[in-house]
């Protein structure tokens, strides 16, 4: 039993993260409203397929920017 306790826990370990999902354009640098009254604006919006895919902080957003990513620089 202990052995195959072990042999769960290293299985766990072994399994891959999810895959964070790729933005196709993340929009920063300006007035991003949220619609939520306790956080009005966001630093950052991710968009995939038309999408809303995050939205948040630049930083959390930037875990969704990949190679093929475009970056829109809102300007202020």
């Amino acid at each position: 039993m202990h052995n195959l306790l072990i042999a769960a826990l290293f299985a766990l370990i072994a399994m891959p993260a999810p895959v964070q999902e790729i933005a196709y354009t993340i929009y920063f640098g300006g007035p991003i409203p949220t619609m939520v009254d306790s956080a009005p604006h966001a630093e950052a919006l991710a968009v995939r397929y038309g999408r809303i895919l995050a939205l948040g902080p630049r930083d959390a957003i930037q875990t969704h920017q990949g190679d093929a990513t475009r970056l829109a620089d809102l300007e202020g």
